[in-house]
């Protein structure tokens, strides 16, 4: 990750590759640097990180989603927001929170739900003050 931040114009990461190791910390630290970098196109790796089989790689996927801003991937989250894991579900909850008006409107319909979509986004929401 430091390399491509460092020297942008001079290291190709291969996301595909990574995302493919058995490794979850290595896919992991894909996913977020597909979310600093912006990289989209073809097999977009936030995309392909909210299916992973590793919790880490979820979050992290949720997490990368809000800090590029990728509001065409709101229905990755809403689907995140119902994950089994708890973690899981609250980065996917900040994400909504933070990306858009759009997704905030969205993670309010959603607390009105009752169920773990509804209970996470009322947390989520209570603990923003909106």
């Amino acid at each position: 990750e430091a390399l491509v931040l460092i020297a942008p114009p001079t290291v190709a990461v291969d996301f595909k590759l990574c995302l493919a190791n058995p490794d979850e910390r290595t896919r992991a630290a894909a996913v977020t640097l597909a979310g600093i970098t912006g990289v989209r196109g073809g097999e977009d790796p936030l995309a392909i990180g909210t299916e992973d089989a590793s919790a880490l790689v979820r979050a992290r996927a949720a997490s990368a989603i809000k800090t590029a801003g990728r509001l065409d991937l709101i229905e990755r989250l809403i689907d995140l927001i119902n994950d089994p894991v708890w973690w899981v579900r609250y980065r996917a909850g900040l994400a909504m929170m933070s990306i858009s008006t759009e997704s905030r409107a969205l993670l309010r319909s959603l607390s009105m739900q009752d169920n773990p979509q509804g209970l996470m986004a009322r947390e989520i929401l209570a603990e923003a003050r909106v």
